[in-house]
């Protein structure tokens, strides 16, 4: 069965917003994923069966707002080359970046924190090169890139690519002050996305 979800250069209305069962109204500044992400904390949490959140994040939303959404289907057109897949991650995590910005929520860090998560990600085994798959995609990522870069700090992006675990762009994550990545087994020891 297709599933239905939310277009990533759409705004919805209310904000990125779900409502549970018993009315509590689980919000986030920072799009879908973040929000999914803590609409499992809030149920593990409150000691709450874990759910689908993701499908039923979408499915609220969609019910919703029909106009947000497009129905894909996700067997069919997920992209087969990993390089493709993570340049859509990295598109859609750039749209995330992009709507904060927008809000002024985006914050940096210093200059040295960023030079020492920029060493770690270029020696890091999941630091991968990506493609995309449009011009207009590449064309708006490389806007976002840009204006991340100019408000600073300075990083030396050479061999910074993209993470193959958290789906972002390297050099613009180590500029900035991220939600804590939640525990997974496939990330590196050395990674700085797992000891915040």
């Amino acid at each position: 069965m297709p599933l239905q979800q939310p277009n990533p250069n759409l705004y919805p209305t209310r904000g990125f917003l779900f409502r549970e069962s018993n009315g509590v109204e689980v919000r986030s500044d920072d799009g879908w994923s973040s929000l999914i992400q803590k609409v499992k904390q809030y149920r593990a949490l409150t000691n709450q069966p874990a759910g689908d959140p993701q499908s039923e994040v979408f499915e609220q939303v969609c019910a919703a707002q029909p106009t947000l959404c497009n129905t894909t289907n996700v067997a069919s057109s997920f992209p087969q080359d990993p390089s493709v897949k993570l340049g859509i991650d990295i598109g859609l995590w750039l749209v995330e970046v992009r709507i904060r910005d927008a809000r002024n929520a985006l914050e940096r860090v210093s200059s040295e924190e960023a030079s020492k998560r920029a060493s770690i990600c270029r020696t890091c085994p999941k630091n991968h090169g990506w493609k995309v798959s449009c011009k207009s995609c590449d064309a708006a990522g490389k806007t976002i890139v840009a204006e991340v870069r100019r408000h600073g700090p300075e990083v030396n992006a050479e061999g910074l690519h993209g993470c193959a675990i958290f789906g972002h762009h390297n050099e613009t994550a180590c500029r900035l002050k991220l939600d804590p990545a939640a525990p997974r087994e496939d990330v590196p020891d050395a990674c700085w996305r797992a000891k915040q």
